[in-house]
């Protein structure tokens, strides 16, 4: 589950960011889990420095293997001229920031395949489509292990809403005649709340 934590500091302070990699999924309606908050931001000057003002505030370490607390880290803007991924520690949970996405490009390209969504607050993030293309480019064991999943999200979602998904509802209830058809989701869930799903028993109870 993407942490509301993090997207509220970066809202604070004006962060410009799309919402990447596992937490996007999720907020689709993945089952799967993942333990990061991962952003893709603009590489400028003024996100540099309000990336380190955001993340200095939760104590941010470096993540490294084998160490549970991360490296710590005092972050000024220099430090995100250095590279175009980091991934820290801090005491709202990991968070990665990248300014480039390898499958997806560029921010600006990440932000064409992006689409806000209106609930508690408003969040921008990858669209389905765009998750889709990253697994079949990566093409690693776990991206096709994963990718069945979000193809089955988009059919079904085209069946509810039609071929345009960008008005695809993430916080709302989905009809229960959609939910409740194995063949379309394989999940046996039913109601979409805060961007997760809740475990709802099928009509069978399993």
């Amino acid at each position: 589950m993407p942490s509301p934590a993090a997207l509220d500091l970066f809202a604070r302070e004006g962060v410009e960011t799309v919402l990447i990699g596992g937490a996007a999924a999720i907020l689709h309606g993945s089952a799967q889990l993942t333990y990061d908050t991962d952003f893709c931001c603009p590489r400028t000057p003024e996100t540099f420095e309000r990336l380190a003002r955001a993340l200095n505030s939760v104590h941010p370490g470096f993540r490294v293997q084998d160490l549970t607390a991360g490296m710590p880290a005092e972050l000024d803007a220099h430090t995100f001229k250095t590279s175009q991924a980091f991934s820290f520690i801090t005491d709202i949970g990991n968070i990665d920031v990248r300014f480039s996405v390898d499958v997806n490009g560029s921010y600006d390209d990440v932000l064409a395949l992006s689409q806000d969504v209106d609930g508690e607050r408003t969040i921008r993030l990858l669209s389905l489509e765009g998750i889709i293309a990253s697994k079949i480019v990566m093409g690693r064991t776990q991206d096709r292990l994963i990718l069945p999943e979000p193809e089955m999200m988009r059919e079904a979602a085209k069946r509810y809403i039609g071929p345009d998904l960008s008005s695809l509802p993430i916080y709302e209830p989905l009809p229960h005649n959609l939910v409740d058809r194995r063949e379309d989701l394989r999940l046996g869930m039913g109601h979409r709340r805060c961007g997760c799903w809740d475990a709802r028993p099928t009509a069978n109870g399993s």
